[in-house]
């Protein structure tokens, strides 16, 4: 009987297990690859050079900002070039998606990618345009995974709940097998969790996540040690 009750806990552990990483792959929301920011609009698919290259040469930079975006324009020409190309860049202020868009001198668009405030990686597509508006290129960012960025953290937030609950704030660091540079990788997510206030700053944990299926795959500690960075399975 004893045996029996035990086998009985387990399979109810397994299975809230499963459960609850299930929810995570099934539940596109926490993606909201809905935005609007994610649209690139018929205006944007051109930079209005005679409005804004007068200005920019002067002081290099514009930004128009409402309660929920904030828009930035660049202008860029290189020492000795007589080139000048055009950027833009769009924040959602309440959600730190952004959507980067270059252009040509001729003020065509030139690429699209799409990125995170607090986070160094692109998701979704990126775009590349030849000068006469035609797509020569497209990288899929999500290459090979189902868990995008916003599930793996909120896997890693779930497992460690009742940790997270002792701190005020906590940061998140992310990075994952890019696909498409190195496609023999396998799908992985690593979600890097600091502390605020820190009292290990020379310690680093990040929690493995797998990019298909969600299932936590383990730690790995990073300890800066007089300048090197020691790997703590």
């Amino acid at each position: 009987m004893k045996t029996y009750c035990i086998a009985i806990i387990t399979i109810c552990i397994c299975s809230t297990a499963c459960n609850s990483t299930k929810e995570f792959v099934n539940n596109d929301t926490l993606c909201n690859y809905d935005d609007p920011i994610f649209t690139i609009t018929k205006d944007e698919m051109t930079f209005d050079v005679n409005k804004y290259d007068s200005i920019l040469k002067f002081q290099n930079l514009i930004i128009e900002s409402t309660n929920e975006y904030e828009k930035k324009y660049y202008r860029r020409q290189p020492i000795g070039s007589k080139e000048v190309t055009y950027s833009s860049k769009q924040t959602n202020k309440q959600t730190n998606k952004q959507k980067y868009i270059g252009y040509y001198p001729n003020g065509k668009i030139w690429y699209t990618r799409f990125s995170h405030s607090k986070y160094d990686i692109y998701f979704k597509e990126e775009t590349v345009y030849d000068s006469q508006g035609n797509i020569t290129k497209v990288i899929d960012h999500e290459k090979g995974y189902n868990i995008c960025w916003e599930q793996a953290i909120a896997i890693v937030q779930h497992k460690l709940r009742h940790q997270l609950a002792k701190y005020d704030t906590v940061a998140y660091i992310l990075y994952r097998s890019d696909l498409n540079e190195s496609p023999n990788d396998p799908p992985i997510w690593s979600v890097g969790i600091k502390p605020i206030p820190d009292d290990k700053q020379s310690e680093t944990v990040y929690y493995k996540i797998d990019g298909v299926t969600g299932k936590y795959l383990g730690k790995i500690k990073l300890v800066s040690n007089g300048g090197q960075i020691l790997t703590i399975e």
